[in-house]
C-alpha cells in the first residue's frame, strides 16, 4: 500500500513539475526555435500609428506609434511588435521588431528602419498572432517615390495573421535592417 501511495505521490509531483515549468506559448508554431526565444503576450487592444515620415532619399521610415496598454505583473516580459505583410509572402513578426509595454500606459514608441526593396508592403502594429492595432500602407511607384497611407486592419493586404520569427533564426525581416 505505501508503495502505491509512493507512485501516486511521485507521479503527482513530475506533473506538477511538468506544469509549473512551462513556458508561454510560441505565437505561430515558430516560437522557441533557434535559441529558444519565445513571444509573450498580454491582451491588448487598442492604440494607433501616430506619424509616419518617408526620408527624403525614400529609402527610410519613421514610425510612430502608441498602445492603450501597460506592462502587466502577471506577464513582466510581454512584447509586442510590428507585423509585416508583404503582398505574396507570408506575414511575419520579426523578433528584433518586439519591444517591452511601458510600466504605464500609455506605451509610445517610435522606430526608424530601412524600407525593403518592394512595391507594396504593410505595416502594423501587432500585440498578438492576428491582433493588428493600426497599419500602414507603403507603395513605391515607377519613379522611386514613396507614399505611406493609413490602411484598415481588416484590409485584405494585412489580413491574416502573422508568424512570430525569432531574432536567432534567418528570415526575421523582408532585408537587414528593414522593417
Amino acid at each position: 500500500m505505501r508503495r502505491a501511495a509512493a507512485r501516486v505521490a511521485a507521479a503527482l509531483v513530475a506533473a506538477v513539475a511538468v506544469v509549473a515549468t512551462a513556458g508561454p506559448a510560441g505565437a505561430g508554431g515558430s516560437a522557441g526555435m533557434g535559441g529558444g526565444e519565445v513571444w509573450t503576450r498580454i491582451p491588448c487592444f487598442s492604440g494607433a500609428v501616430d506619424d509616419a515620415v518617408v526620408s527624403r532619399d525614400g529609402r527610410s521610415l519613421t514610425l510612430a506609434w502608441h498602445l492603450d496598454c501597460a506592462a502587466s505583473p502577471d506577464e513582466p516580459n510581454a512584447r509586442y511588435g510590428h507585423g509585416l505583410y508583404l503582398a505574396k509572402e507570408e506575414a511575419i513578426a520579426p523578433g528584433q521588431g518586439m519591444r517591452q509595454y511601458a510600466w504605464t500606459a500609455p506605451t509610445v514608441h517610435s522606430e526608424t528602419a530601412k524600407l525593403p526593396p518592394v512595391a507594396d508592403l504593410g505595416i502594423c502594429v501587432v500585440t498578438d498572432v492576428d491582433v493588428r492595432i493600426d497599419c500602414v500602407r507603403v507603395t513605391r511607384d515607377a519613379d522611386g517615390g514613396v507614399v505611406v497611407a493609413s490602411l484598415p486592419t481588416d484590409d485584405p493586404l494585412v489580413d491574416r495573421p502573422v508568424r512570430f520569427v525569432p531574432k536567432e533564426t534567418e528570415g526575421g525581416g523582408t532585408c537587414g535592417g528593414c522593417w
